[in-house]
């Protein structure tokens, strides 16, 4: 085969695997704490979350589940987390409308604390999977309330918590690891030819 038919399918295969994994499969800021009762907050976002956040004063918050149109869990996460559908299934969340796992978690802050959690919303009525919404939120307790800090959520496989950064799903890895073993062989082909 022609080197540069080589290069060339080896390039439109990069681009192909770079424009599935970039920032576009990531929604940022789309997480929120709105207003739903004189005692509580619902915390929502893009894929359906639907957390019900009620201040019990002095810090100490009961986060319960609410909106059931899609199963989704609320996991306790930290910075850097690489939350994954393989995560998700060894966790058991601190919340979940599914009827088996936890209902309602009780969260204590310290003024100014900020707290990171991540977000499974099933997308495929099914256990989580690389089809579903994988997401996270920063909530910062501040002398007026509990206030969403930052938040993104990925379109499938999974994303890094604290960041914008999508996980990549491992068939994507290993198309990584072909595309660099191809251009291995080009070059190795091409220098062989010029001998």
């Amino acid at each position: 085969m022609n080197w540069k038919i080589c290069a060339i399918c080896f390039l439109v295969l990069t681009f192909k695997i770079f424009s599935s994994s970039c920032i576009a499969d990531i929604i940022v800021a789309d997480a929120e704490l709105i207003s739903w009762d004189a005692d509580s907050d619902m915390l929502i976002s893009t894929g359906g979350l639907g957390v019900q956040v009620s201040d019990m004063g002095g810090g100490t918050y009961n986060f319960s589940y609410y909106l059931i149109a899609y199963e989704y869990g609320l996991y306790s996460a930290s910075e850097g987390l690489e939350f994954t559908p393989q995560y998700a299934n060894s966790q058991t969340p601190l919340v979940s409308n599914n009827g088996i796992d936890p209902s309602f978690s009780i969260q204590n802050f310290s003024l100014n604390e900020t707290k990171y959690f991540a977000y499974w919303e099933d997308n495929s009525w099914d256990s989580p999977d690389n089809d579903d919404y994988y997401g996270w939120v920063s909530l910062t307790y501040t002398a007026s309330g509990l206030v969403v800090s930052d938040s993104a959520t990925a379109l499938g496989g999974g994303v890094i918590v604290g960041t914008y950064t999508q996980v990549p799903e491992p068939a994507t890895v290993l198309l990584f690891g072909l595309g660099g073993f191809g251009a291995w062989l080009l070059r190795r082909q091409r220098k062989q030819q010029e001998v």
